[in-house]
Formats: structure tokens, sequence, C-alpha cells
């Protein structure tokens, strides 16, 4: 009766009501759920990866399926448009993309043609009808694999979280992260964190996936036989209250916004504005897996990786005791912690400047436009590194590229070209000076080849030779695998 009732939607609303009116709502819905299974099983990026094992292992996994992923990975062109928001600050990204969009309504959606009525308008006509007619080959799929089989237990989780939060004073903890942002959530607008299921799988690297949406929250959470289920109810809140942190970060004044931002770009070390770029996800890892875990552990903190990427996990944890300090304190975020946070990077990560893990992550992709397509060279780059900002432009030379290229001072640079390409890059030399001081190495370059350094001003300058497919995948794992630029060794085949 339990699945019968709660098979096409389901949604439980629990609210705490912080000092300042604050809710927090968890939702579950199947259609989020699906729209996270559909995506990961057609390579879109960072989703988890249990949800790709149970499909590839099934029954289900035959030709015609793979098809229809085939489909949806190639409507990735319609999905990644953005709408860009106002903000006053030069890093902090203040849009959302269709596919945003489209994730937030599933959140609310009763069905697939409900979900479908709420996304009109945001995707060409005929490529709007095209996604929707495969997401409906594949839901029975989903309900067959995971919805039928997980979703009590998924309940069940969601009522424990409940249970925590009042243990724990969730209310309290909300107003004293509002404090350390400086920031102030709007009265009567709920945060909403919808929870979808992740199946255990033995024997495999499971993992889970939380996404900020400004107010709305999605968040994976590992069910199934094998799962400790205490450990994992407290490491869910901690991820939860991670997303709770983007949300408050993004709700501060824009005058702060600009005030803490300057407070980086002022400083004169090197390390300052990797630092800014890696402040957002490590303070919230250090408030929400930090913080707020100890909170619901009996002031224990983890003991294992806080976030999966080595450089978010290490800031965090440098940095955790001025925050976790701050926070007790009642402090807020100023000029003087602004210092310590650059200073604990710089003693984190003495080589910093030079990796690509870093460089990649606020970049500029400029290809010549033949073989590799631009939305090719995004997808395959996504998988492998942490991308914060990505301007993708073709041809090398076309004057809104070149422009682009030029009024961008902070973002580095990646360059993809072929033999033919050649004559775009010396059109390029004439506006960007690291450029035209290399065109020589850059003409002598073999095909499969890199040449990577850094200009006088810090900025990184990536040239990849490639001419197909994978060899642009290859170059991906050749970066991945270097780690970092060797001013000894600007160039290297891969």
């Amino acid at each position: 009766m339990f699945l019968q009732r709660f098979l096409f939607f389901a949604l439980i609303l629990f609210a705490l009501n912080a000092s300042a009116g604050v809710k927090v709502e968890y939702r579950i819905n199947k259609m989020q759920g699906f729209l996270s299974f559909a995506l990961a099983n057609a390579g879109y990026p960072h989703l988890p990866g249990g949800l790709v094992e149970i499909f590839v292992k099934s029954s289900y996994n035959t030709d015609e399926n793979k098809k229809t992923l085939a489909t949806l990975f190639e409507l990735q062109r319609s999905l990644h448009n953005s709408i860009e928001m106002h903000t006053e600050t030069q890093r902090r990204h203040a849009g959302k993309n269709a596919m945003d969009l489209i994730v937030i309504q599933s959140v609310f959606a009763k069905d697939l043609k409900d979900l479908s009525t709420r996304t009109l308008g945001l995707l060409p006509v005929a490529d709007h009808t095209l996604f929707y007619q495969e997401l409906k080959k594949l839901e029975p799929i989903y309900d067959k694999l995971i919805w039928k089989k997980l979703s009590p237990e998924l309940f069940q989780h969601k009522a424990e979280l409940e249970k925590l939060a009042k243990e724990i004073k969730l209310n309290e903890m909300f107003a004293k992260t509002e404090k350390f942002y400086n920031a102030k959530w709007p009265e009567n607008t709920p945060f909403v964190i919808s929870l979808y299921p992740i199946p255990y799988i033995k024997d495999f690297q499971n993992g889970s996936n939380s996404q900020s949406l400004t107010s709305i929250e999605t968040h994976g959470v590992i069910v199934g036989k094998g799962v400790r289920k205490r450990i994992n109810l407290i490491g869910s809140f901690g991820v939860i209250f991670h997303e709770l942190c983007h949300s408050v970060y993004d709700a501060q004044k824009d005058s702060f916004k600009l005030e803490l931002e300057n407070g980086f770009f002022k400083s004169s070390s090197p390390f300052a504005l990797q630092a800014y770029t890696w402040l957002n996800e490590s303070l919230a890892t250090a408030i929400g897996n930090g913080w707020a875990y100890a909170k619901a552990n009996n002031g224990k903190i983890d003991k294992e990786e806080w976030y999966n990427n080595p450089t978010i996990d290490g800031f965090a944890q440098e940095i955790y005791p001025v925050v976790s300090e701050a926070l007790e304190k009642g402090q807020s975020l100023d000029d003087a912690m602004v210092t310590k946070f650059i200073s604990a990077y710089e003693k984190r990560f003495p080589k910093a400047i030079y990796a690509f893990g870093n460089l990649l992550n606020r970049v500029i992709i400029s290809h010549e436009g033949g073989t590799l397509k631009s939305e090719e060279l995004r997808g395959k780059i996504k998988k492998s590194f942490i991308i914060n900002s990505l301007n993708i432009s073709a041809p090398i030379d076309h004057p809104k590229t070149v422009q682009t290229i030029v009024s961008h001072k902070d973002d580095n640079l990646l360059f993809v070209f072929s033999d033919k390409g050649q004559d775009q890059l010396r059109a390029v030399a004439k506006e960007v000076l690291y450029v035209n001081d290399h065109l020589k190495d850059l003409q002598k370059m073999k095909n499969r080849s890199i040449l990577a350094g850094l200009a006088e001003d810090g900025r990184a300058f990536i040239f990849v030779k490639a001419d197909t497919s994978k060899d642009w995948e290859d170059s991906i794992a050749s970066l991945s695998q270097k780690a970092f630029i060797d001013p000894q060794q600007k160039i290297w085949s891969y």
C-alpha cells in the first residue's frame, strides 16, 4: 500500500522554524530521482556512479536503451543554454542554465507530463519534445531497478534526518552560520532539500552527490542492504548542511560580496586568487562536513576524507580551526579572516599555482572549430576536472573569441588546435603576448603534444594539439596524470 500511494509522487514536508522564520523542507519526489538516473546514464558529469552501475549490470542495458541515452547526451547543446543574472562581483557566477531549471522543477512535478509542462520554453520546441520523449522510455526502468525497491528506506532516512535536526538544534546552527557569512536569508523563503535514492552496491566505490540551486538543493542518499545507517545518517546531514552553506553564501548582499572579493584581490600573495576560487566550496566543506558533522556526532569530527577533491578537502581541513572558532564565537567573515585563509592555502598547497586541477577551475577553451565540437570538449574535460567557470568558443581567431581572451584576464586559457589551426593562433598572437612569444614552439609541436606555462601575471596558457576525439580524451588524461606545470619541460607528448 505504501508503494502504491507514493509510486508516482511522494512529498513529505518537514519545517523547522529558526529564530528568523527560516524553514527547512525535506521533499521526496520520484521525478527528481528519475531525472538524475537518466542523466547519469546518458553520460552527464558529476552524478552518482551507483545510478550507472546498477543499470549497466542489468538486463536493461540493451542497444535500444543505449541509443536513447545517446540521444539525451546529444541534447546537452540545448540544456547548457544559460540565463545570466546581475552581480557586482567578478568571480561569483549568478546564472542558471536550462538543466538547472529543469532539475528545480523536477522537485515539484507530480509526473513526467507535469515536468514537461513546467519546463516549456526552456529548450527549443523540437529539443523539448525529443527530451521528454526519450525520458518516457526510461521511466519504467527506473521504477523497477530503483524506485520500487528503495523508496521505503529513503522515507525512513528522511524521518531520521528530521529527528536528528531537532536533537542538535538545527535552528541555532543555522543562525550561527548566517552570522558567520554576514548574510540574511529572506523570511518565509524555505530551504527545500530534495532527497533521492542511490543504490548501495557491494564491492563498488559507492558515492553520493548533492547540488545547490539557490534555495533548492538535491541530495542523493545511499540506501540498500549493507549501508551502515547511523554513519550514513550523520554523513548525510553534514552534506545537507554543506549545501545550505552555499545558499547562505549566495544570500550575501552585493555590497558585502564585493567587499569580500576585494579582500582577496588586494592581497599581494600569488595564492590569493586561487584561495578565493576555492573559498565557497571549502567554507561549505569546513562548516558542513566538519563543524555540522561534529555537532551530529557527539563532537567528533570525521577522520576520513571530507570532500572527494584533494584541494577542497585539504583547504577545508586547514581552515577548519579558524572557521569553527568563528562560528562558536559569533564572528563574521572579515579582512583578518581572509588573510588567514590565504596563508592557510599557501601552507597546505605550496605548488598550487602550478596545479592543473586549480588552473582549470576557471578556464576559457578556444578551439579551431574543426572535427572536435564544443559540447564534446566540455563533456570530457568536466569528467576529469572540477570547473566552476567554463567558456568555450570557436574559431580561435574569431573577434568575439579574441575579445573574451583579452578581457577575461582572471581566466586561464586552453587552446585546442591541429595543423589547420596554426593561422588562427598567429592571429591571436597579435593581441596576446604569451602566444606571440611562443609561436615558434607552437609551430614545431607535433600532434598529440601539449605546451603549458604561466605568463608573468600568473595566467596559465595550455596548448593541446589534437585531431580526434581520442586525442582530446588522452590529452585530458595526460594533464590529470602530470598534475603540475613543469617550467623545465613546457612541451610533452601524450
